[in-house]
């Protein structure tokens, strides 16, 4: 690896852009665990209102989810359209209670049928049945949100399980001709291979050509891009692909990366001890409340942002984030997202480093300690086993400072 001198290098703070969905209580778990990782946004259903003061607290932006609020097919409710005064009442109702800071996410998945397609009868129209009606929701969602806070009315959306550039651009035009501002434009992104998590860099940008620099859609007034959910279940407990997604989602401008929640084993997705509803932070917990080797990776992520001073994509699936909290002393975080060991050399023989690792033991599951710095003198590489998280932390040299490239 050549080495990069940051010996000049301006250090100044990044946004971490790491965020929650669902998470948390009221009480639950303890204020310290959930501000160390500084979560930039945080969505929930029913009970925003309750923890919206958490979520401030901790830094984030409240994300309220409207259609949790109202209630999906799969829950035996009626369609929102089937009544639309009574969904825009409460719509203007969560509004009022949460205020003009928070974001408005109208409809979750509403290309999945749990959550909205198995309100339409199968036939040749149900696809564009579905989507007009959904657009309708939209707007009468956005009126509503406006009508309590004006142009400061913050809405996401479409919120669809995967990113589809066409599913994207549809509702960019309905939205258009519509005259509705879209603040957030919100997708899921579910990559399972190092391939397709590289891919959420790509998806970001060209979003970005598509609907914010494009002049078609000034009007529509697009500020952010957000992926919603991420992080499938096949890299939940991974420190090192949890990392990479966040390097290629900051690469690719967006303003936030939040962690989707998954199942416990053996558990279904509404059970109690489900890692959506157990206080665990998405499952960076344990259900007992214990850190996990992926919370002690998030952590690092959120304190390589303060003082950021460098972050490099070294190899594929080989990610190096560097930070300066002090003068001359440098730390950088170095994530393996690889199925295979790597070896990375240091740009020069470190005296006296101190290394701490995070592990991907067994799946995952298993609670962890918070990692120790071990002194390691003379050290000119680093061995990282797959899926593998290290901080390395040293002082600059004669005035040099570097990091790995």
């Amino acid at each position: 690896m050549l080495p990069a001198d940051f010996a000049h290098a301006q250090a100044r703070d990044v946004a971490p852009i790491f965020g929650l969905v669902h998470a948390a209580s009221q009480t639950a778990p303890s204020d310290a665990l959930i501000r160390t990782l500084h979560p930039r946004h945080w969505r929930a259903g029913r009970l925003t209102a309750e923890i919206a003061p958490r979520m401030r607290a901790a830094g984030a932006t409240p994300v309220q989810a409207l259609s949790d609020v109202w209630g999906y097919p799969m829950d035996g409710r009626p369609a929102p359209f089937a009544d639309m005064a009574a969904f825009s009442a409460q719509v203007r109702r969560q509004a009022e209670l949460l205020g003009p800071d928070a974001i408005y996410s109208v409809w979750n998945e509403p290309n999945s049928g749990s959550f909205w397609g198995n309100w339409f009868p199968e036939g040749p129209t149900q696809t564009q049945d579905a989507e007009r009606r959904l657009y309708d929701t939209y707007e009468a969602a956005y009126r509503s949100v406006e009508s309590v806070h004006g142009q400061d009315a913050k809405i996401a959306g479409p919120s669809i399980n995967g990113y589809d550039f066409g599913a994207l651009r549809r509702f960019m035009e309905a939205m258009l001709v519509r005259g509705v501002r879209v603040d957030t434009l919100a997708w899921h992104d579910f990559p399972t291979t190092l391939e397709g998590v590289e891919a959420i860099e790509a998806h970001l940008r060209e979003a970005r050509r598509a609907f914010v620099e494009d002049p078609r859609y000034a009007a529509v007034g697009v500020r952010q891009l957000l992926i919603e959910e991420s992080m499938a279940n096949e890299t939940h407990f991974a420190p090192g692909a949890l990392i990479a997604h966040l390097y290629h989602a900051e690469a690719g401008g967006a303003a936030g990366l939040m962690r989707a929640c998954w199942d416990e084993p053996a558990q279904g997705r509404r059970h109690a001890t489900s890692n959506c509803w157990n206080n665990s932070l998405d499952g960076l917990l344990t259900p007992q409340g214990a850190p996990r080797a992926a919370y002690w990776a998030m952590a690092a992520y959120a304190a390589s942002s303060q003082n950021r001073i460098g972050a490099r994509r070294l190899a594929p699936g080989l990610y190096a984030f560097a930070s300066r909290p002090t003068a001359g002393r440098i730390v950088v975080l170095i994530a393996s997202a690889r199925s295979t060991p790597i070896a990375v050399d240091l740009p020069s023989r470190l005296d006296g480093a101190r290394v701490a690792r995070f592990p991907l033991r067994g799946d995952g599951r298993a609670a962890m300690p918070r990692p120790a710095f071990a002194t390691t003198p003379n050290i000119s590489a680093l061995e990282l086993a797959p899926q593998e998280v290290v901080v390395l932390e040293f002082t600059g040299s004669n005035g040099r400072e570097v990091l790995p490239e």
